[in-house]
């Protein structure tokens, strides 16, 4: 507990101990407030403390008394926006997914579902892909253009459409016939 100095060796309404007034101490030479604080007489050593209210503890910066409860949930959610980018960076649905579940009383969970639900579009859009790009060169294997065409309008959304829309392209172009030579 730090020692605080109030504005009058006993404050106003302060007679004994556990009767409460506004604590101030001045660090620095500024007068400040202590935030959720009371004084009390510390019947030992006669002196006015500070002391956190009921519910309450020191901050880290021992210059407010806050709610430990908050504070704890403060800290969970910045350790759980971590993690969450972690997750995201390795493309971990399953992972994030289980992270949001935790952090629903976060402020930024709204922000962080519309991260899952875009990875989670994302991910069905790469295995979509994966399927159209496997019966793109079964057909393209098998010689079978018009397959091909037929399933190649499916892979616009796919990062190989326009590769694949080339090959189609070059598939279609007769090979040139080797020029007659007629005596």
């Amino acid at each position: 507990m730090p020692q605080a100095t109030c504005l009058e060796r006993r404050p106003h309404g302060l007679r004994g101990e556990g009767q409460r007034t506004r604590c101030r101490r001045c660090p620095g030479g500024l007068l400040q407030q202590l935030a959720g604080s009371t004084a009390v007489l510390d019947p030992k050593s006669g002196k006015i403390d500070c002391k956190c209210l009921k519910l309450l503890v020191w901050n880290e910066g021992r210059t407010a008394c806050v709610d430990k409860r908050r504070e704890l949930a403060e800290e969970r959610c910045n350790q759980l926006v971590a993690a969450l980018d972690v997750a995201a960076q390795a493309g971990d649905i399953n992972q994030f997914r289980g992270l949001l579940a935790q952090a629903q009383d976060c402020p930024f969970y709204q922000q962080a579902l519309g991260i899952l639900q875009n990875m989670q579009a994302a991910a069905l859009l790469q295995q979509h892909c994966q399927q159209i790009a496997a019966a793109l060169d079964a057909a393209y294997q098998a010689g079978d253009l018009n397959r091909f065409r037929a399933i190649l309008p499916q892979a616009r959304d796919c990062p190989f459409y326009q590769q694949a829309l080339a090959m189609l392209q070059n598939a279609n172009v007769p090979s040139r016939a080797q020029p007659s030579t007629s005596s």
